[in-house]
């Protein structure tokens, strides 16, 4: 398993998970609503060489998270001599934090998927900046080429975009219901950031990965929640992620499971965990039984 240890991941602080890989877990209220499950939402960081840059040692963060992340990043670059060079969008999703944390990080440029968050508020907000750029969706990371590889997840449906309370929009108990009654089938194209650790060994999936829920993180969501959730399994999220071209997304998945993953990682997992072990033939087997290969 190439060295890597997710079981000490801790609230808010930089945890080394394997050489050159470190897990910031923050606590998270999806949408920003206080009517949503806490959840963790992990900021991932890499230690590579820049291969555009004449090898340069370099910072990658994946996953603007709550703030309270920030000063950890910034004591890693100092501890590693590396600059904060990119930071890079987690999938359709994870695209609140971005303006908050372009502002906070002047030398990093913001990197993201080219389906869903240029079009969508966030996205627009940062448009104009230089170093906001959208990325090759065929090949996202060409700099990090055997060390960190990466498939942008294209062809998925999700939810269009809605106000959510972090972003001024009116928060209650049902606001969630109503967004996915409005939504149902979901249509809207999404993106979701698939990477590959070489060097550990491990893949971290977008949200058509299901989270690692323990048994008692699954029972305390919403009932609502719980019937898509499952606890401690590797599974495939089809009714919010549903394809939209089921070639593409087999195609997709043909690259993602070609990477020889020991270990599997969502952004949501309970703390210190994940699929450690024989991932990939685990997630072999679960986007099998969804029929996406």
């Amino acid at each position: 398993m190439s060295g890597f240890d997710i079981s000490k991941e801790s609230w808010n602080t930089a945890v080394r998970v394997a050489k050159g890989m470190w897990v910031i877990a923050t606590h998270h209220h999806p949408g920003g609503s206080r009517f949503s499950p806490h959840v963790n939402n992990r900021c991932l960081v890499f230690l590579l060489n820049d291969a555009l840059d004449g090898g340069r040692e370099v910072l990658l963060v994946a996953n603007a998270t709550d703030g309270v992340a920030l000063q950890p990043i910034r004591k890693l670059s100092e501890e590693t001599g590396a600059p904060i060079r990119f930071l890079i969008a987690a999938g359709a999703g994870h695209s609140l934090h971005l303006a908050e944390w372009h502002d906070a990080l002047p030398e990093t440029q913001v990197l993201v998927g080219p389906t869903r968050i240029p079009r969508i508020a966030a996205g627009r907000k940062l448009a104009r900046s230089p170093r906001f750029k959208v990325f090759d969706g065929d090949d996202p990371l060409p700099m990090f080429h055997g060390q960190l590889e990466a498939v942008n997840f294209d062809s998925l449906g999700g939810f269009r975009e809605t106000v959510t309370p972090k972003e001024g929009g009116k928060d209650s108990r049902w606001g969630m219901l109503g967004v996915m009654l409005r939504n149902m089938p979901p249509k809207d194209p999404h993106d979701e950031l698939w990477l590959y650790h070489v060097a550990s060994r491990t893949a971290i999936g977008g949200e058509n990965l299901g989270w690692r829920l323990s048994q008692a993180d699954r029972v305390a969501m919403a009932w609502m929640l719980r019937m898509m959730m499952k606890a401690e399994v590797t599974y495939i999220v089809s009714g919010p992620r549903p394809p939209l071209d089921k070639d593409r997304v087999r195609r997709h998945w043909e690259k993602i499971l070609a990477w020889p993953a020991d270990n599997l990682l969502s952004y949501h997992d309970t703390l210190g965990t994940g699929e450690i072990g024989n991932a990939r033939a685990k997630l072999r087997h679960a986007v099998e039984a969804v029929h996406q290969i």
